[in-house]
Formats: C-alpha cells, sequence, structure tokens
C-alpha cells in the first residue's frame, strides 16, 4: 500500500474496543464516514448497519492498531448502544437492593446493566471533570470481585464521580472511599462531594490519580475500617497532604 492510500484509509477508519466481548486489544473496526461497525474475530459476529463490505473490512486490516485513541471510541451513544438502565435487567437490580441502592440513585450517577453472553453486569460510567466518558467499569451482578473488566481497557485510571467533585467549591470537603457502591450509597442520604478509588483497596495510588483533589484545604478519608481499608487509607495520606487529610470512623446505625 502506498503511503497516500495509507493516509486516505486511516482518514475513514479506526480500530477500536469490540463492545460485544472482553477487549485487550482493539479487534473492531468503525467507518468514520458511515457509522459502520464489525469486529474482526469470526467468533464474534459483532456488527451495525451500514457495512461497507469485504473490500473495506480488507483494507482496514491493514491500518494498524496505534491509529485508535481509545478515549476518542467511548461517547453517549455507544453507551446507549451497549448498556440498559439498571431497572431492566433483574439480577442487577437485586445487587444493587442488597446494598441499600435503589435504581434512582443508580440513575442519577449513571449506573448501568449490561448482558455478554448471558452473563449480567453492573457498569460504572467513568468520566473525566467535564463529564466526558473515559471508560466503563463492568462488574459481574453476582458480587464477585474478581469478575471484572474494562472498556476500553487501555485507557488511564481515574477517580469515580470526577463531574461532582469538579462542581464543589474550593473550601469544600470531598470524601475518598474505596468503591462506586459506597459513592451511590452516601448520595442516597444526600451526602455529596464523595469519589472513590477505581479499583477497590487494591488501587494503584499515584498523584496523576489524585491531583483533582489538591485544590480542597481538607479531605475526608473514608475507606473500610477494616484491614485492607486502613492500607488503602495510609496510601492515601502518604500521597495526599496530610494537613488535609481527616478519616473518617465509621459506626453501625
Amino acid at each position: 500500500m502506498s503511503a497516500t492510500a495509507d493516509t486516505h484509509h486511516r482518514s475513514r477508519f479506526i480500530s477500536i474496543h469490540c463492545p460485544n466481548h472482553e477487549d485487550r486489544n482493539p479487534s473492531a473496526w468503525r467507518n468514520l464516514d458511515t457509522g459502520a461497525e464489525g469486529c474482526r474475530k469470526p467468533s464474534c459476529g459483532y456488527r451495525l448497519p451500514g457495512d461497507p463490505g469485504p473490500v473495506a473490512r480488507a483494507t482496514l486490516a491493514k491500518v494498524p492498531d496505534s491509529v485508535a485513541n481509545p478515549r476518542e471510541c467511548l461517547d453517549e451513544i455507544t453507551i446507549a448502544e451497549v448498556t440498559t438502565p439498571c431497572d431492566q435487567n433483574t439480577l442487577v437490580e437485586l445487587m444493587l437492593a442488597q446494598r441499600g441502592i435503589d435504581t434512582g440513585t443508580a440513575f442519577e450517577l449513571g449506573l448501568r446493566a449490561r448482558r455478554i453472553r448471558g452473563e449480567d453486569w453492573l457498569v460504572f460510567v467513568y468520566r473525566d471533570s467535564l463529564g466526558r466518558p473515559l471508560y466503563l467499569k463492568h462488574r459481574k451482578a453476582d458480587g464477585s470481585k474478581r469478575s471484572m473488566f474494562r472498556y476500553p481497557s487501555r485507557v488511564e485510571s481515574a477517580l469515580f464521580n470526577l463531574p461532582e467533585l469538579a462542581a464543589l467549591a474550593d473550601n469544600d470537603e470531598p470524601m475518598v472511599v474505596e468503591g462506586e457502591c459506597d459513592v451511590a450509597a452516601l448520595y442516597q442520604v444526600n451526602v455529596r462531594g464523595v469519589v472513590s478509588v477505581p479499583d477497590g483497596a487494591g488501587s494503584r495510588i499515584t498523584d496523576a490519580l489524585l491531583a483533582p483533589l489538591f485544590r480542597f484545604p481538607r479531605i475526608l478519608i473514608g475507606t473500610d475500617c477494616d484491614e485492607d481499608g486502613e492500607r488503602l487509607a495510609c496510601a492515601l495520606v502518604a500521597r495526599l497532604p496530610h494537613a488535609q487529610c481527616r478519616r473518617v470512623n465509621w459506626r453501625s446505625a
């Protein structure tokens, strides 16, 4: 393929992560002119209307995966296409109810549901401070903590609920908790300005992850009071200015 032709096709097609299965490396394509999509894996069969045909697909297969930017592949249309509201999935609705979270709260926080190959997943939409979608974190609706994945997979971690954090005044006191369901439970009792680390107590804590918190004069650390939660609290305090941190001690009602 000549350099001219290669440039032409890169302007029309990109490689994307397939929304039909866990996809560490982009295995699907999107036609930027027609909006058509499809997966290169024969066993998948994912297609959206407007398939440009076998000739265009053969050309696309030669486009390097490096052309794609995973952050640009996730948009509101894709989220609406691959997920459903939580109240349309019985298992996800039950999972939330067991944690005291109603579907109204789930809707307000943008929690979604998804079924993949007969399995149900609770989906957390991670967004940047401006509300733009970054990635979808999937958690098995049967509560298996180890059954999680992201789509797209190759995206930098972020705090969950960043848009609400961005809306706080500089003198407000945000709280950092251990998981997204903790954010939802506190939201339901009218506690606002709460964010969670991306991967529970085992999250990798970096300056870049916590940067949105640095402007606040006081930060509440609301991780669990068990051994893992205390370890996470110490990791957060080590990265945040000590004078700004206050530990929340949770007690049973």
